[in-house]
């Protein structure tokens, strides 16, 4: 039985993106700390076959996939089933700097009233020009190299902070969309009480370069790394698979943790690199942005049905009409409202297949703003 287990996700074609991630991780395993990788959605590649005989290193598989959320799901039954007490959901494409592990439980176990906790991220190959040893997986890398490295790394270089503590603001109202929306029209405009997401937070960035790093209070810790313990699940359950194949587990998962009455923070003294390939910079390539921003759309729907209360359908409608406003005058969209209303249709049917909502009210709306837009 370990204390802790890592949880990792691949897939046959991520074999060696993921193995570099074991490669870096390698230093935190030991008798109380095990890693466990589902492989998903088919059977285990040759080149994976061996994982298990690494220390500490399980291997399960999955000849279905089951998502992200689902995926996450069953390697947090094998964990449980294993007596473990804390749980490090870790994705395969990131660089673990050596000691990281320890000090992501520590902080867990000394925080009050803790639920979801993670690291401080930066992207990984700005990471790697600024410390060169960042891409030596089979190497340790200090976590003290790296935060000395900040000074040479820009603001818009780290990945994530994490969300706005206001979750609702934040993921539901989709206030960064209508702060901007508001900044075009009113340059004079009193937008304090306009949260915009904390990753984006410039002012942030600055103080934890310059040595500040006391804990963030946020909504939502990105899920390429989140710290949290049985008790969590025991009090808010499993991930959300209604969000499969990915998109948004995460941060339903996190606002149900800050719901429940807990704290949801992020450690800038412990930080991680994350997209050690290139699967992210696919998914900004034009090609692939009507499907991106279609599952964005289905993402969000679901997230303001689940926590938007008995306005949701309303606020659905009125966040679409924004990002239209928004983006009205660029070449993308009306791609983007297309794919958009395709998005929100998607979880609708998601929804009613899963008795989680009418929503009636939500596809009469839609139909009277897709009317408008096609005269």
């Amino acid at each position: 039985m370990s204390a802790v287990s890592v949880l990792i996700l691949t897939q046959p074609h991520e074999y060696g993106v993921t193995l570099k991630t074991l490669d870096s991780l390698a230093r935190e395993l030991h008798r109380d700390v095990e890693a466990i990788v589902l492989v998903n959605g088919a059977p285990t590649p040759p080149a994976l076959r061996g994982l298990d005989k690494r220390p500490h290193v399980s291997l399960v598989e999955s000849s279905e996939n089951l998502g992200v959320a689902g995926g996450r799901n069953r390697l947090l039954d094998e964990a449980l089933g294993r007596g473990s007490e804390y749980f490090v959901i870790l994705d395969n494409d990131v660089r673990v700097p050596d000691g990281m592990i320890a000090a992501l439980v520590h902080a867990y176990r000394t925080s009050d009233r803790i639920g979801v906790l993670g690291p401080a991220i930066l992207n990984h190959r700005p990471a790697v020009r600024a410390v060169p040893e960042t891409d030596n997986f089979g190497e340790p890398l200090s976590m003290h190299r790296l935060h000395g490295a900040l000074m040479r790394i820009a603001p818009t270089e780290w990945f994530h902070l994490g969300g706005h503590p206001d979750w609702f603001q934040t993921y539901v109202l989709d206030r960064a969309v209508r702060r901007r929306l508001a900044q075009r029209h009113d340059a004079d405009s009193d937008l304090s009480d306009w949260p915009a997401n904390l990753q984006d937070d410039a002012e942030l960035v600055r103080r934890i370069v310059e040595g500040d790093l006391a804990a963030i209070d946020v909504s939502n810790v990105a899920g390429c790394c989140q710290v949290f313990d049985r008790s969590l699940l025991d009090e808010i359950g499993m991930l959300d698979d209604l969000f499969s194949p990915y998109g948004y587990e995460d941060v339903d998962f996190c606002i149900r943790s800050r719901r429940s009455g807990r704290r949801n923070i992020v450690d800038p003294s412990i930080l991680l690199t994350h997209g050690t390939d290139l699967r992210h910079k696919s998914r900004r390539a034009r090609s692939a942005r009507y499907d991106v921003q279609r599952n964005m759309a289905r993402c969000r729907t679901l997230i303001t049905a689940r926590h938007g209360g008995d306005e949701w359908s309303r606020i659905v409608i009125e966040n679409l009409l924004a990002r239209y406003a928004l983006n009205a005058e660029t070449d993308h969209g009306a791609p983007d409202f297309w794919a958009h209303v395709d998005g929100i249709r998607t979880a609708s049917r998601q929804l009613v297949a899963d008795g989680r909502g009418v929503v009636d009210e939500l596809l009469v709306e839609l139909h009277t703003v897709e009317t408008e837009m096609m005269r």
